[in-house]
């Protein structure tokens, strides 16, 4: 589990923890970064929680420079994301997968190069104003691959699913006017795990698992309105 400035992030598959590989922190901008092992051909979930900031926080999570909306966690408690909305009632979940000979060379714009091959997630402070209806639903893109050789591990959408009702969101302006960035940004930069024993970065033996934190215990929201509970943020 990555921790920094009251809030931690972590990715499980099949409820099991990837363990967070040589993780490094960033002071200045607020951000830290590790390695993890993507098992190929597995399902993934994106976790986060607030340790008691009490202040309203957005989430963002960006799969290859690809946004995927996150959740409102309102000073505190805990939230995941287990696949990009595809429809009011359905999902794609999140697969680790491999890059294959029919996948396109190259990016999608010039924007994603840094991050073809990270999970990223932002946390911004945030001030709630009036609640809208639910985000627009976008299909997400084939696989972003980059300069990815065949074989490498990337990420794609699974079939869809069922999923609960999309909700209401909010309408939201930065808590410190000042600073408007991520409070927090976590970093997964996901390869394989024999990749990763290539480059020196784990060993042959290393384990890549690790037991996920232990959930908070389930309690109501303080939060009256909106009349639905919140589920996409908007930027």
């Amino acid at each position: 589990m990555l921790e920094h400035r009251g809030f931690s992030a972590w990715i499980t598959s099949e409820n099991r923890g990837l363990a967070e590989i040589e993780p490094r922190v960033d002071e200045k901008n607020h951000t830290v970064t590790c390695w993890i092992a993507g098992p190929v051909g597995k399902t993934f979930v994106v976790h986060w929680r607030d340790h008691g900031s009490k202040v309203d926080s957005a989430s963002y999570i960006y799969f290859d420079g690809f946004k995927v909306s996150g959740q409102f966690l309102y000073g505190s408690g805990e939230e995941l994301r287990r696949g990009v909305r595809v429809g009011e009632r359905e999902e794609r979940p999140f697969v680790f997968s491999k890059i294959s000979a029919d996948d396109a060379v190259g990016f999608e714009d010039k924007a994603t190069n840094k991050n073809v091959g990270s999970i990223i997630l932002e946390i911004k402070q945030v001030k709630r104003e009036e609640s809208y209806g639910p985000n627009r639903v976008r299909e997400p893109p084939k696989v972003i691959r980059g300069h990815r050789q065949e074989g490498d591990v990337c990420v794609r959408y699974g079939d869809t699913r069922p999923a609960a009702e999309q909700k209401p969101t909010w309408k939201i302006k930065p808590y410190d006017p000042n600073n408007r960035g991520p409070f927090v940004t976590f970093v997964f930069r996901y390869r394989s795990q024999e990749w990763l024993v290539s480059q020196g970065i784990i060993n042959p033996e290393d384990e890549v698992f690790c037991r996920p934190p232990t959930p908070l215990p389930l309690a109501p929201s303080r939060l009256p309105t909106p009349a639905r509970p919140v589920t996409f943020a908007s930027k």
